[in-house]
């Protein structure tokens, strides 16, 4: 199943699946890229998710909740969401809605996958 557009690209990494964002995080795109993701959970079996930020151009209050509905879904099938790579927009907005702690970020996609491996 290929989930891949314009605003999201995923790669397997180690049975990882590994998101990267991409472009605006706006209500316009963030349709698209929730159903993508998705797809992703429903049709694949994976423990970790590792969501890279770092391309993200624009990011809102709705694409944050998105992140932590997505987040709570998973963790709901026995899954995790990991966070890397975040800018400085989407770290600062995480901080400033107070549910920075709410996510495990990572300054790499390396860190994350290690951290995966080392659990």
């Amino acid at each position: 199943m290929n989930v891949n557009s314009d605003y999201i690209n995923v790669e397997w990494v180690s049975g990882v699946p590994l998101v990267r964002l991409s472009g605006r995080m706006d209500p316009n795109t963030l349709c698209e890229v929730e159903n993508r993701l998705q797809e992703l959970i429903n049709a694949n079996k994976f423990e970790y998710l590792i969501m890279d930020l770092r391309n993200i151009d624009f990011i809102t209050s709705t694409t944050v909740h998105t992140f932590v509905t997505l987040k709570d879904s998973l963790k709901t099938r026995g899954k995790k969401m990991l966070l890397c790579k975040a800018n400085n927009q989407a770290e600062s907005l995480l901080k400033t809605l107070g549910i920075i702690r709410a996510f495990d970020i990572f300054d790499s996609e390396e860190k994350a996958l290690s951290y995966i491996s080392s659990t």
